[in-house]
């Protein structure tokens, strides 16, 4: 079964249960907010102006032209503009947006989904972040971090210390950052693997 990291809190509570309710996958239109994170990868690229008429066109021309509409609009422009500011101040290097992620549990179990964004910290090291919609999120609790922390350190062969992971909060419009400890991101790994071991 693949789930992906942001289900992974659903899928710790309860693993059969939410195995349970798993069905055939629905393909619906983007919706507003993932041509937001669409629009990411024109900013990185290119600049927010660019991607701010990038994300204008794209909900223009995949949505009506309603005042709901409009207004919600203008609030991803707004946002975009707000996280295009926040990332200036980190001062990092951003190297991949909307980054794939595929981790192997065991045969049971699968972590999928992506990463937001990977940067270089130009002090040393790296940074992942997720998206984060809920204000001042509990994020650190989660198990997906701690995993994802160790999944980078794998694939670009550094120590754990030199992954950060975090979030990119876009109600705060602030980044977020945290390296888990080599003892917290074990119990994630033994925690998980005795999740998957209970999958039928």
């Amino acid at each position: 079964m693949k789930v992906s990291h942001g289900q992974l809190e659903s899928f710790r509570a309860d693993p059969a249960a939410f195995a349970a309710r798993q069905r055939a996958p629905h393909f619906n239109r983007p919706s507003m907010f993932r041509m937001w994170q669409y629009a990411l990868k024109k900013l990185h690229a290119d600049n927010v102006d660019a991607a701010a008429e990038h994300l204008r066109d794209t909900i223009l021309s995949n949505f009506k032209v309603t005042d709901r509409n409009e207004t919600r609009l203008d609030e991803l422009i707004d946002s975009l503009y707000q996280y295009a500011a926040a990332f200036a101040s980190l001062g990092h290097v951003a190297v991949e947006v909307l980054r794939p992620i595929n981790v192997a549990i065991n045969p049971k179990l699968t972590i999928g989904g992506e990463v937001a964004r990977l940067d270089l910290i130009p002090s040393g090291g790296y940074a992942a972040f997720l998206l984060s919609r809920v204000q001042s999120e509990d994020w650190r609790t989660q198990i997906r971090f701690p995993l994802i922390q160790a999944h980078f350190a794998e694939k670009l062969n550094c120590s754990l210390m030199d992954i950060a992971v975090g979030i990119y909060s876009v109600p705060d419009a602030e980044h977020q950052l945290h390296r888990f400890s080599a003892s917290r991101i074990s119990a994630a790994r033994t925690e998980i693997a005795r999740l998957a071991a209970r999958l039928p």
